[in-house]
């Protein structure tokens, strides 16, 4: 699937967290990129309902923006909803999470930005209007993985 961005220049999400974080050091960047996406998805976690994941391979919890369809990811997009925030750092923090309990090496994105990790999931979105999220970005960290 071809996409736009390129070489990692940092995870630059659309609130321009790197940006005013910039006075910190790498180490301090990361942690409160890492706390502010944790916040990111237990706040949409309160407001979100909880459904199963319906991947059929063993199920498990989704919370938050992870039980929204593609569709509505794209719409969300597209008209700049404030909920399209939220579920881009819901994305942000799945990769996280994924680097943190799984993948055991510094970041599965590798050399790729956050503009990229986006455009990967509307292309893919695009393609799978019915499918959430949560397997969106499941298929991305398995694309991901498939490149290193």
């Amino acid at each position: 699937m071809a996409v736009a961005g390129g070489p990692k220049k940092g995870w630059k999400g659309s609130a321009g967290m790197e940006q005013r974080l910039s006075h910190l050091g790498p180490a301090r960047i990361l942690l409160r990129s890492a706390t502010l996406s944790l916040a990111a998805v237990c706040l949409a976690t309160a407001a979100a309902s909880v459904s199963r994941a319906d991947d059929g391979e063993g199920g498990f919890r989704v919370f938050g923006a992870g039980t929204l369809t593609c569709q509505r990811w794209l719409e969300d997009r597209r008209q700049k909803n404030p909920s399209a925030s939220q579920s881009e750092m819901w994305v942000a923090g799945y990769l996280t999470a994924y680097n943190q309990f799984v993948h055991k090496e510094f970041d599965v994105t590798d050399r790729y930005d956050g503009e990229y990790v986006l455009n990967w999931i509307d292309e893919y979105c695009r393609k799978r209007p019915p499918n959430k999220l949560v397997i969106a970005a499941r298929d991305l960290v398995q694309t991901l993985r498939r490149r290193r």
